[in-house]
């Protein structure tokens, strides 16, 4: 995680994929990158370091979901090596609508 004194500037996570035993090894992945910060390619190192973590740990594969459209996105998680497998249309809601939503995987 960077921090500021004004609050957090990015971190890399990554979380269960699903609660059953089957999905063990798979994780999903998330970054979050302040406006600010957007560009400065402080997000890839976190990301990377994240995903080699994970390789370390074992995990077999990290899943990455996208709200659509976001160019920026996508591109970032293709500059990772994720590839798009998924799109599900109106799955999910953000600032009071329904958004379609993507899903790039990276096995790891």
């Amino acid at each position: 995680m960077a921090e500021t004194p004004e609050g957090v500037l990015a971190y890399a996570c990554a979380t269960r994929w699903h609660a059953r035993a089957a999905y063990d090894r798979t994780v999903e992945t998330r970054i979050y990158v302040r406006d600010e910060a957007r560009g400065s390619g402080l997000g890839i190192p976190f990301y990377l370091a994240l995903l080699e973590d994970l390789r370390r740990r074992e995990f077999h594969a990290a899943v990455g979901c996208i709200a659509r459209p976001n160019p920026a996105s996508v591109a970032f998680h293709e500059k990772c090596g994720f590839q798009a497998v998924a799109r599900f249309p109106q799955v999910g809601r953000k600032f009071e609508r329904r958004i379609n939503v993507g899903f790039w995987q990276l096995h790891l």
